[in-house]
């Protein structure tokens, strides 16, 4: 079969990757309708015209003259991969010039066979549990939550994640505590989709901040005060990679492992409410003003509408 292609790119390497997957021999030239126009009477079984807008229009010949045939024309709905659109036409196409092949295996033995999830919607809400490693905290349960739009393959979002307990603060561990918040900007970029467009791999990075609740250590007493609140602020890069698994284009399940580098802005001024060793380490904190990291693992829950 013959695929003519307005532009020798992604889309196009898609389409024959996609037909040659299902069986076909397929051959590619470089044109538009008035390449389609010539080979119309070429002894090709069907020819697919990819168009620069992501659209294809196919015509299965039947043992007819390809001029005589109807084209079938194939459009990318809403929010739709080209991927999709491309895996799209190889079915059809194979439907159409392979018939026995289809018949045959539902006479076989049944083996499960994905069909590709329909196009998902544009606006997504992820959202689930995380594991939280800090140079400055220590472990800690948290939660995580974003809110993105997807245009065709990258998005852009607004995320927050935070730790659900209090921990050690690292430099003062016996007499302060801390818990973080942060928010931000997240954009994402898609690297990969297969396994009939359920599977995404994607690399996401940003820029938020990142409020520290510094508590001190409650002291014993009638009142069981905790005496010491301060909040520390830093600026927050975060980086990580996600994968998940579309089981419906309104949900999917998946993971992400990733990091965020810490640029600490200002710390709180120690009271007389703190030891000796922890108002040194504030001190000292917010005049070296070092990098600090975390480390999260997350799982993810990704509904889409």
């Amino acid at each position: 079969m013959l695929v003519v292609c307005q532009t020798l790119n992604q889309d196009c390497q898609r389409v024959r990757d996609e037909l040659s997957l299902v069986g076909l021999q397929v051959h590619v030239h470089k044109g538009a309708k008035d390449t389609v126009a010539e080979e119309m009477e070429a002894p090709w079984d069907a020819i697919v015209l990819v168009s620069n807008d992501g659209s294809h229009s196919i015509w299965a010949r039947h043992g007819q003259p390809a001029s005589a045939v109807e084209p079938v024309e194939v459009r990318p709905a809403k929010g739709e991969s080209r991927e999709s659109v491309a895996l799209r036409s190889a079915e059809l196409v194979r439907g159409e010039l392979l018939p026995e092949n289809t018949q045959a295996s539902s006479r076989g033995p049944q083996v499960g066979v994905l069909s590709p999830v329909a196009s998902r919607p544009a606006f997504a809400v992820t959202t689930g549990p995380a594991l939280l490693a800090s140079s400055y905290g220590g472990v800690a349960g948290g939660w995580t939550a974003e809110l993105s739009y997807w245009f065709e393959r990258f998005s852009l979002g607004v995320f927050a994640t935070g730790a659900l307990t209090k921990t050690p603060w690292t430099p003062a561990d016996k007499e302060v505590n801390q818990q973080q918040l942060t928010a931000g900007i997240l954009a994402k970029g898609l690297l990969l989709r297969t396994l009939t467009n359920r599977f995404d791999l994607v690399l996401a990075g940003g820029i938020g901040a990142r409020s520290q609740w510094l508590s001190g250590r409650a002291q014993p007493g009638p009142m069981d005060s905790e005496g010491f609140r301060g909040v520390a602020v830093a600026l927050a890069i975060p980086v990580q990679v996600e994968a998940s698994y579309a089981f419906y284009p309104w949900f999917a399940l998946g993971g992400a492992l990733g990091g965020t580098v810490g640029i600490p802005l200002s710390f709180p001024e120690p009271t007389d409410d703190l030891k000796k060793k922890a108002s040194d380490a504030l001190i000292e904190a917010n005049e070296q003003r070092q990098l600090d990291g975390l480390f999260q693992a997350s799982v993810l829950l990704m509904f889409r509408f």
